[in-house]
């Protein structure tokens, strides 16, 4: 049952995560309806025929591309920038309650009025995440077990002590969605990107292999043209989605990193007059909003002047969502 529900829950996750680009997925998806309604009975050996082995040469290609993907080094450097959370220095962090508004918020400048209960900095509340509505489906996950146990090993108070190992706890992800619970920007990027989505990621690429390997798993049950039909389409769409997927923590990070650069120091320096591809992508992946001119100067520029306003800042942030 937990298999079950966690299959009819994953088409939902990727379509909240992706939207209207699914949409891309729709031509592949009849190509494969059209090679196994056509193709289906040109058997090549056994079991395989040739509808099947062209629709699972497309699955293969797309998974092949979002592994690929992955493996770039402007990816890595993208997930080195926001793992190690540079954002969470000295001066911006704060276990005390009563020190939340002595502390400058180091994503918008202003002051800060809430604490993230994973890094412990101190943000004003544009640069503050909420639960997603659809976070309550599905499993959940605690993500940082390693700080719930220092926070036991170190903490001298009891009192705050428990606080603090609450909030660690209640720091949670739903990979199903691609959500996480309350806490500061950096954090729920970071942590959606290279753990929900990483998560949704691995499970709908091995959906998206069983699915294009069942007909040839248990041939006597599925043998009939519908139900190939029908497996391979689900196939098709699992995979591209998996690009996709690869593809927006590519986009989201780098747009991240491009906002703050000013304001926060990150190891590596995306420099995007090297990469063609990426400064087409961005617009395609975050649209008009999340991808004014991201490989000039004039964001970095746009988002300084204006990043000691609340709108501007939530307006700016919105994309990442």
């Amino acid at each position: 049952m937990t298999l079950l529900y966690a299959f009819c829950l994953t088409p939902l996750g990727l379509i909240h995560q992706l939207k209207m680009k699914t949409l891309v997925a729709v031509p592949l998806c009849l190509l494969g309806l059209a090679f196994q309604a056509t193709l289906s009975k040109d058997v090549l050996y056994g079991e395989y025929n040739k509808g099947g082995v062209l629709c699972n040469v497309i699955v293969s290609v797309l998974l092949v591309a979002a592994f690929a993907v992955r493996q770039l080094n402007v990816y890595k450097e993208l997930r080195d920038n926001l793992k190690e959370r540079p954002w969470c220095t000295k001066e911006t962090c704060a276990v005390s309650n009563d020190a939340i508004g002595q502390i400058e918020c180091p994503f918008s400048g202003l002051g800060a009025s809430m604490r993230c209960p994973n890094c412990y900095t101190c943000v004003s509340s544009p640069a503050y995440h909420f639960e997603d509505k659809l976070h309550g489906y599905g499993k959940q996950y605690v993500i940082n077990w390693e700080r719930a146990k220092d926070v036991m090993r170190t903490s001298k108070d009891p009192v705050i002590g428990r606080q603090l190992l609450d909030e660690v706890l209640d720091y949670r992800c739903n990979p199903y969605f691609g959500t996480v619970t309350d806490c500061c920007v950096g954090c729920a990027l970071s942590d959606r990107n290279y753990f929900g989505l990483d998560m949704l990621l691995v499970i709908t690429c091995v959906y998206s292999l069983m699915l294009s390997t069942l007909p040839y798993v248990i041939p006597s049950y599925i043998g009939q043209r519908a139900t190939l039909m029908v497996l391979s389409c689900a196939a098709i769409f699992m995979a591209t989605c998996c690009l996709l997927i690869t593809l927006k923590i590519l986009c989201t990070s780098l747009y991240f990193c491009k906002i703050f650069n000013r304001d926060i120091k990150f190891r590596h320096e995306v420099d995007l007059d090297n990469h063609w591809v990426l400064r087409k992508l961005v617009p395609l992946m975050l649209g008009r909003k999340g991808a004014i001119r991201v490989a000039n100067s004039s964001l970095q520029n746009q988002i300084h002047n204006e990043k000691a306003k609340f709108v501007s800042l939530a307006s700016k942030l919105k994309p990442l969502k």
